[in-house]
């Protein structure tokens, strides 16, 4: 009985000794291999629900919830098979995706022996010249970077000091331009008063003109108006230029005087109006009608206002003289524009037209030699004895007042200038360059993708553009980074048809130089690309990249020694 024992506990030694050794199984990761050891003929599943017999394991049929005892076959729709992958990297699958002829590890292991060809040395030799390339580029990034740092550590030192330096000159400058602000403002204040002056003597002029009565002679307004007509043209006729001429000395003046000269005028033009209806006994509103037939069309008031445009005060007073002499001289309507011309060469045509204009209006007639000076020739003294009169100020001090103000509007411009200029300078120094000022050197810069027919730029802290020949259709502004400045977001863009306004979102990542590539549109409206660029590169990045690369080539070392 005793060898009987002995012979028992041997067997189940070397039971347990398989057990324990034999832990190849088909899709195991070598992490969970500590699980699979047991001493016994039974396996526990890893979620400890329930245990099974060992030689249950990989038997294609699903014990365990969990699906662990079946880590090589499809069995369990939630287990997992693991790719050794040697030369390349380890993975994990779906267990679906086990034994559907479909290769998926490159070492073929997911499949049946013969069904897939071992290309994990090819794929590992691309992915490891890939992954050296990333360290390589990651490393020369970083070192760019570093310079970066030190160009926009001297920007934001150039910055601060021109904003030091604008805020200086702001100072200087509104000193400058506050000294010559009061200069201006007594020149104003003194042509104001001035103007109320003249104002005011032009006001009782055209009173005092007003209430000076006309002496008729005991003739009606319309007979006196005639014979003033009629021997204005029996006298030799002065053009009105040289009537403006003589004037010139006195035309120096402000323009409220002119502006008083035409009131005297406006009220003189309603006192003959009124005079002439009472005279005819007629409504006032037929003379006024009459008048207005007489007024320019308004294509010649728009040609007039336009060259009137610009005028100075001396002269709007010359061509207001000029207007109120000529109409002494052509009274007459514009049918009868010919006959009054013919009126000024002779004494005999004189007559007539004097006789026919009476007629027409049946009135007496009566010898030019008679009557009083008529209302006109009353406004053309009056023009000429106000303009005279009027104390318009030598041209030299208005001279030197126009020379305040524009040196003051010289001052005030420079000014303005450096306050623009200093609130971009301070707006810069207030932007997000990143936590080492790392993307300052891509300030005021673009950067182009062409993508099928159009070209996309974008210009951080700037705005995003699709453009397509000609026209451009924003995608955006800046509104700045998101995700611990690894994107940059565009946002506000122009609205598409029925849809929300356009909007980018930029990843970003290491690379030697700025690019922008992987540009789509995933949603509607919602564009999205990629940039990479020296300022998001790291050297700690490097240096993890460059172990990789080395651990990589020791492994292949290490299998093809094997």
């Amino acid at each position: 009985m005793g060898i009987w024992h002995v012979f028992a506990a041997l067997i189940l030694s070397a039971s347990s000794l398989v057990h324990c050794s034999d832990i190849s199984f088909r899709g195991l990761d070598p992490a969970l291999e500590l699980y699979y050891r047991t001493k016994g003929d039974s396996f526990a599943c890893l979620d400890g629900l329930k245990t099974i017999k060992y030689e249950n394991i990989n038997d294609n049929y699903c014990d365990c919830f969990d699906g662990s005892d079946e880590p090589g076959s499809s069995a369990c729709v939630n287990g997992k098979f693991y790719c050794a992958n040697k030369g390349y990297n380890p993975q994990h699958l779906n267990s679906s995706m086990v034994d559907d002829t479909f290769c998926d590890c490159c070492d073929g292991s997911d499949e049946q022996p013969g069904v897939c060809k071992n290309t994990c040395s090819e794929v590992g030799a691309a992915a490891r010249a890939a992954l050296k390339e990333r360290a390589e580029a990651e490393a020369a990034g970083s070192k760019l970077r570093e310079a970066y740092f030190t160009q926009a550590s001297e920007m934001m030192t150039k910055w601060a000091a021109e904003e030091a330096q604008l805020a200086k000159s702001i100072a200087d400058q509104k000193a400058l331009t506050d000294k010559w602000k009061v200069k201006h403002d007594a020149v104003v204040e003194q042509e104001r008063k001035q103007k109320e002056r003249e104002d005011e003597a032009a006001r009782q002029e055209a009173e005092r003109i007003a209430k000076t009565p006309i002496d008729t002679a005991g003739q009606d307004t319309a007979t006196a108006a005639a014979a003033d007509g009629a021997a204005d043209a029996a006298v030799p006729e002065e053009p009105a230029g040289d009537h403006i001429t003589s004037m010139e000395p006195a035309l120096t003046g402000s323009e409220s005087a002119v502006d008083a000269a035409d009131e005297i005028m406006k009220g003189a033009i309603k006192e003959a109006a009124e005079g002439t209806a009472q005279a005819l006994d007629v409504p006032l509103e037929a003379v006024e009608q009459e008048a207005d037939t007489r007024a320019m069309n308004p294509h010649e008031a728009a040609k007039q206002q336009e060259q009137q445009e610009g005028e100075t005060a001396e002269e709007r007073a010359k061509r207001v003289a000029a207007q109120w002499i000529r109409d002494e001289t052509s009274d007459a309507p514009a049918e009868d524009a010919q006959e009054a011309e013919e009126a000024s060469e002779g004494g005999a045509a004189e007559e007539e037209a004097v006789e026919e204009a009476a007629a027409d209006e049946d009135l007496p007639q009566t010898p030019v030699q008679s009557g009083p000076p008529s209302l006109l020739g009353r406004i053309k003294t009056a023009v000429l004895s106000f303009l005279n009169a009027t104390p318009f100020g030598p041209a030299e001090h208005i001279s030197d007042g126009q020379a305040v103000k524009d040196k003051y509007w010289e001052h005030h411009n420079v000014l303005a200038d450096l306050e623009r200029q200093h609130a971009e300078v301070h707006k810069k120094l207030q932007l997000d360059f990143g936590p080492n000022k790392e993307f300052l050197p891509l300030h005021g810069k673009c950067f182009e993708a062409d993508v099928d027919k159009y070209v996309y730029e974008i210009c951080p802290h700037g705005s995003a553009v699709q453009k397509d020949g000609a026209a451009r259709v924003s995608l955006g502004n800046w509104e700045g980074f998101r995700e611990g400045h690894t994107v940059m977001a565009f946002t506000g863009g122009q609205h598409c048809w029925n849809g929300p306004q356009r909007s980018m979102v930029v990843s970003i990542s290491c690379g030697k130089v700025e690019k922008l590539k992987h540009v789509e549109e995933p949603s509607r409206c919602e564009y999205v690309a990629h940039l990479t660029t020296p300022a998001a590169c790291s050297e700690e990045v490097a240096r993890q990249l460059q172990q990789q690369v080395e651990e990589a080539e020791q492994a292949v070392r290490a299998h093809d020694e094997l």
